[in-house]
């Protein structure tokens, strides 16, 4: 393989793992070895979780796994050495050592191996560990071949920069739906067009039900027609929007999906979505979130949360609380044993921490703050 095409080979497999065995094959052969391995390991746990082989066969690679890659004194003569150099058995063993260690006469010469090049791979959370084998009747790895392995260097290193970051974004894409999929509310991710893109696991349970919205040939829409009409000039009119600027961020649309059960209308809310940065705008889908609540449904609110949301004393909280599920002051203060002028006194702190003069305005202001969970 071209020296270019390997290159191009080493970051394929940084982002697919699948062409691990490819990729080793190709460098095995660019360095003239006869066998090849990677294993690719938790950075906490030490435990495999991705290895190939080249040049040995299935039971060759579970017995190194298994017993020998313990015993491998070439992982040794990677201390300190910096991601992607290589390091060659030649250099630190003579043959006698070779012939010696038991881990090279029992597993590495009988297998085809001998003299060996190895180098550590970073992948964030995840390490890695190549090496290549020679057999010693070929004689130690000739400088061509040291010479071209020091030019893949730069190369595996920022490939496995690559796959860290790549690894990052897939953990969280899964954290962000594991949330997504904890909400009470339907969220749904939808094109301008309303093309379906992505719901949780409560949309996916309104859109079964066809209770007030739908999808059809894989379009999101309103069941009301009139209604249907806004909800798509919304998404086409939030898709194009940028919220990260200040003037359209306040621009948030919210409207009335009815219901045919005759329930309560649904309350929904168009949100823009926007990529991270102006260079993926170039490329990435319009799309637009359509947030959904029931204005019915009963909000699980506790003290403790009440706590953590106001920035208040567990005293506070718990008075806040109680006027939030409809008590009077009296009421409050016979619920918490506590005196009228005690509850007046926590609550007027309570107004002074969010900002509100009412009990109306403090019930606005807490059920506009609590997203329901599961």
């Amino acid at each position: 393989m071209k020296h270019a095409h390997l290159i191009g080979s080493i970051y394929e497999a940084a982002l697919d793992p699948g062409r691990l065995g490819g990729l080793l094959a190709a460098v095995a052969s660019h360095a003239e070895a006869t066998l090849g391995h990677i294993d690719i390991e938790d950075a906490s746990s030490g435990e495999v979780v991705l290895a190939a082989a080249h040049g040995m066969t299935a039971d060759m690679q579970d017995e190194y796994l298994r017993r020998y890659r313990a015993l491998d004194p070439r992982r040794a003569l990677l201390h300190g050495a910096p991601a992607g150099e290589w390091r060659l058995t030649q250099d630190h063993f003579d043959r006698a050592r070779l012939e010696r260690d038991p881990f090279h006469r029992e597993f590495a010469i009988p297998g085809g191996g001998g003299h060996g090049a190895v180098t550590r791979l970073e992948f964030g959370h995840a390490r890695g560990f190549l090496c290549l084998g020679r057999a010693l009747r070929r004689g130690p790895f000739p400088e061509t071949v040291r010479r071209r392995l020091a030019r893949l260097t730069p190369h595996l290193r920022q490939a496995g920069n690559l796959a860290a970051q790549a690894n990052l974004g897939l953990a969280m894409q899964f954290a962000h739906r594991a949330l997504l999929d904890h909400l009470a509310d339907a969220v749904i991710v939808v094109a301008r067009e309303g093309r379906y893109l992505h719901g949780n696991a409560s949309a996916l349970a309104l859109l079964e039900t066809g209770d007030g919205l739908q999808a059809t040939a894989g379009v999101v829409h309103a069941c009301d027609p009139h209604a249907a009409a806004l909800l798509a000039r919304t998404v086409e009119a939030a898709s194009r929007d940028d919220p990260r600027r200040a003037a359209v961020a306040q621009r948030e649309a919210s409207l009335r999906l009815p219901r045919p059960s005759g329930a309560a209308p649904w309350l929904a809310s168009v949100l823009p979505i926007a990529p991270p940065t102006a260079f993926a705008r170039g490329s990435a889908l319009p799309c637009a979130a359509i947030w959904l609540r029931s204005p019915g449904r009963e909000k699980r609110v506790t003290p403790a949360w009440l706590q953590f949301a106001l920035d208040v004393t567990p005293a506070e909280a718990r008075v806040a609380h109680a006027i939030f599920h409809g008590a009077t002051l009296a009421e409050a203060a016979k619920q918490l044993g506590i005196g009228e002028t005690t509850t007046k006194t926590h609550l007027a702190r309570v107004f002074a921490k969010t900002g509100v003069h009412r009990q109306a305005d403090l019930v606005r202001h807490i059920a506009g703050l609590k997203p329901d969970f599961r």
